[in-house]
């Protein structure tokens, strides 16, 4: 386990302790999470270093990659994640019309298929073995391991995207360091995050299933990620709503927290976070759209 005595983003040692929760995903094991006093980060802390924390990915219903699961959760994975890769792809195309896309995390390249398909040319980057396989063999696309990212040209990039991985990431500032190389001046970098100020976040405390601890090293707020912007002299375009992950991270919240009729409630409190947060822009997940400096 990494134990961190500074923060990952801005490296201050204001860290205080703010609660306990549990993998209730897969290992039940129970992770700390700290907050950053400056930038307002908050951190698993301890989390399992790259090597240690493949374990835990190891589930036949870890939805992201491809599989047989006939989990129902998982199934209602599937059917919003269509809806949102077209989602996905149009508001990209809001921003850039043609060009070179990375997706960094690309999973079974739902998102790159379609992205390939709008006229785009695509490159994605998977740690997953089999996802990459799925990729290559079953949609002919080029996705490499993080191993061989030196394969990227330096300012190749008109978008370069993660969905919701940039909170698995463990190096944060080494990655962040070459996403900015990677990137032409003008190019975009659209992160979908988990948001831990969101209504169905307050409301389940210790069981949202947005924490998702130790895969999620970090939990973004969209005050850090302004913070992360100005640090790293990315402009802040647009902050994009994902209404739909307030039912699905619902629905899981109640599983986690043992309550009957999951799928009832979830939906019911999925609604109540979203009417909640059209008043405030807190949604459950938020994409940020960020522009790096033409010169």
């Amino acid at each position: 386990m990494n134990k961190h005595l500074r923060c990952p983003l801005c490296a201050h040692e204001n860290l205080t302790f703010k609660f306990s929760t549990k993998d209730y995903f897969l290992t039940g094991e129970e992770f700390d999470v700290h907050q950053c006093g400056f930038c307002g980060l908050q951190i698993t802390n301890p989390f399992p270093d790259d090597l240690a924390s493949i374990a835990y990915y190891q589930s036949q219903n870890y939805y992201s990659h491809p599989g047989k699961s006939l989990n129902p959760l998982a199934l209602i994975y599937q059917l919003i994640r269509r809806w949102n890769v077209a989602s996905k792809t149009r508001l990209l195309k809001k921003y850039c019309d043609s060009g070179n896309i990375l997706d960094i995390g690309a999973g079974s390249g739902s998102f790159l298929e379609s992205c390939q398909n709008a006229g785009f040319s695509v490159m994605g980057i998977e740690k997953d073995q089999n996802a990459r396989n799925y990729c290559s063999t079953r949609l002919g696309l080029h996705v490499i391991s993080p191993e061989h990212d030196s394969q990227i040209d330096e300012s190749s990039q008109d978008a370069i995207t993660l969905w919701h991985v940039l909170e698995h990431i463990h190096d944060l500032h080494d990655n962040i360091e070459k996403i900015k190389l990677w990137m032409k001046p003008g190019a975009y970098l659209v992160l979908a995050l988990p948001n831990p100020e969101s209504p169905d976040a307050l409301f389940y405390g210790k069981y949202w299933a947005g924490w998702d601890v130790p895969r999620h090293l970090y939990h973004f707020s969209s005050d850090t990620m302004r913070f992360l912007g100005k640090r790293n002299n990315l402009r802040l375009v647009n902050i994009v709503p994902m209404r739909w992950d307030a039912f699905y991270v619902s629905i899981l919240s109640e599983q986690y927290r043992g309550k009957s009729l999951t799928a009832l409630r979830g939906l019911y409190h999925g609604l109540k976070s979203n009417f909640k947060a059209e008043s405030c822009g807190n949604f459950s997940s938020l994409i940020y759209v960020f522009q790096k400096p033409e010169n």
